[in-house]
């Protein structure tokens, strides 16, 4: 698994594998805080070589590539943030916010028009787009879906992706100085499937900037009537579409700038036109006001946009540990103040004011931590919280452990456990409880166990800590089930050391499961489980 490319790159994790490629989570040699996404597509038959050609020179984050007869490699930067959904569903309902998230994802989109349908399809996943730093991050993460390359992908599938990542940016309670605006661009999104004339992405974009530009910064008082700058027909009876096509026959209509006395107008075409000169002048003229006015509005978000916070959480041998990821969104801003309150049945056990946080509890139970974060311009977050399960034996002393009460609750009686062939319950070998889970491989060998009857659903956390006999690599997968239906798949390559514990982390954000399977590959070891913890929230 040590693969290294260009002498730079290093292979870390397995991320998903399946028949059309292999995706891996990597490092720079060069800069340790660089992360790469290293993407083997497989040259499965000449469509897929087809598609592989077609990606080369399109991908902004493309590190490096190589290819061989077989398979093709992309090496792509990844940049990590908050969702772009998380992220709407914690800040304050801000018009701008939204329609220049909105701008951006379809200024993003619009230079993959010239790709097959199918990765126009993957690129425009929701799931592709995070915040940071105020900023949209793309990832330009290819992940093939087997069925859908197998299938043909459309345009209006692509359409409807788009539609759908609109709408959910698009629903909210507007101000009512925006709320016209809103409902004509919800109007306008929820016919683009329909609509035969929006054939391209690059349309699709700039109908956008017409409704959300001229609706939002011309001035209003003025104008009676709008126009667009192409002379396409729209067949429809919705807003968006009387907005696009409603031209006077007659004449044509005029755009006024908000900034002058003077009604500057343009003209498309008629027997009238200005000479053409003139015009490009007035053009360019109208270009640079709007960007001056556009562009602040679309590189800031406003100040009183308050922060979000939030934390991650590490479970260690003797306490745990909570890293702060609160985020703020105005440039010249940062976090100022920190508050975390500790509750234990709804009674609440102290606070702190540290950045991150460390504690060491002195009881078993149910905690519940909550975080609150202040910014620059005494905006306070809402609060983060997320419920921790702790047991009394992660608090005594290594040497105390032969000493506990064997009566203790056994963690791993919590869920009901179904074994592979060579898997069973050991008690000998433990790190939490009375009896771990213990996996003998004779051979290159995959084991597993099935955890049933959870309810696993929005963001969820799973950790494990496994303890081994050797410290080759081995491939640890966990894999989300409904039924028989796979709702996802988490591989990580891990070094064990040696008869030590070591914890592993999987983070995903999913729609309902009710079944957890976690497997190990390994070759000529055993390999023990145990303290299986597992962790949803909102």
């Amino acid at each position: 698994m040590d693969k290294i490319y260009n002498n730079i790159y290093r292979v870390v994790n397995l991320f998903q594998e399946n028949s059309y490629q292999k995706i891996y989570t990597g490092e720079s040699l060069e800069d340790p805080n660089l992360i790469v996404v290293i993407n083997e597509l497989i040259k499965t038959d000449s469509k897929m070589m087809n598609l592989i050609d077609s990606l080369k020179n399109n991908l902004d984050h493309l590190l490096y590539f190589t290819e061989n007869d077989s398979s093709a490699i992309f090496i792509t930067k990844y940049e990590e943030g908050m969702s772009i959904f998380q992220m709407i569903d914690n800040i304050p309902n801000t018009t701008n916010f939204r329609t220049n998230i909105l701008h951006d994802y379809l200024n993003t989109l619009r230079k993959f028009d010239s790709l097959p349908y199918i990765f126009q399809y993957i690129l425009s996943s929701h799931s592709q787009f995070y915040i940071k730093d105020h900023d949209l991050i793309h990832n330009e993460l290819i992940i093939i879906d087997e069925e859908k390359i197998s299938s043909d992908i459309e345009f209006v599938d692509v359409k409807k992706r788009i539609k759908e990542f609109a709408l959910r940016m698009l629903d909210f309670t507007a101000p009512e100085k925006d709320s016209e605006l809103i409902l004509l661009l919800n109007s306008f999104f929820k016919n683009i499937d329909i609509d035969p004339s929006l054939d391209s992405i690059e349309k699709i974009y700039d109908d956008y900037k017409r409704i959300y530009i001229y609706d939002m910064y011309l001035d209003k008082k003025n104008v009676s009537t709008y126009s667009t700058f192409d002379d396409r027909s729209q067949s429809g009876n919705n807003a968006a579409s009387d907005f696009l096509n409603d031209r006077s026959s007659s004449e044509k209509k005029k755009f006024y700038l908000p900034f002058s006395n003077n009604k500057i107008f343009l003209f498309r075409q008629d027997k009238y036109a200005a000479n053409p000169l003139f015009v490009a002048l007035i053009i360019m003229a109208i270009a640079i006001a709007l960007f001056a006015v556009f562009t602040p509005m679309i590189n800031k978000i406003k100040s009183n946009d308050i922060p979000i916070a939030s934390f991650e959480k590490e479970k260690m041998e003797n306490q745990w540990k909570f890293i702060n990821m609160s985020k703020t969104f105005s440039k010249n801003n940062k976090i100022e103040e920190v508050e975390w309150t500790v509750y234990s049945d709804n009674e609440l056990i102290d606070t702190f004011n540290t950045y991150n946080l460390n504690l060491s509890f002195t009881t078993e139970g149910i905690y519940r931590i909550s975080l609150r974060v202040m910014d620059s311009f005494g905006n306070w977050s809402d609060a983060y919280t997320e419920e921790i399960y702790h047991t009394q034996l992660d608090l005594e002393p290594i040497e105390d452990q032969d000493n506990l009460d064997s009566s203790q609750t056994e963690p791993l009686d919590s869920y009901t456990i179904t074994f592979d062939d060579q898997v069973s319950f050991d008690e000998e070998v433990v790190k939490a409880g009375s009896k771990s889970i213990k996996m003998i491989f004779s051979g290159d060998e995959t084991h597993g166990i099935n955890l049933d009857k959870l309810f696993l659903d929005n963001n969820i956390k799973i950790s494990l800590w496994v303890k081994a006999t050797d410290d080759s690599p081995v491939t640890v997968t966990v894999t989300g089930l409904n039924g028989n239906d796979k709702i996802f798949s988490m591989s990580k390559v891990q070094y064990p050391p040696i008869d030590e514990w070591k914890q592993i982390s999987f983070n995903t954000n999913t729609a309902h499961a009710n079944n957890l399977r976690i497997s190990i590959n390994a070759e000529d070891m055993i390999i023990w489980i145990d303290d299986i913890e597992i962790n949803s929230y909102k």
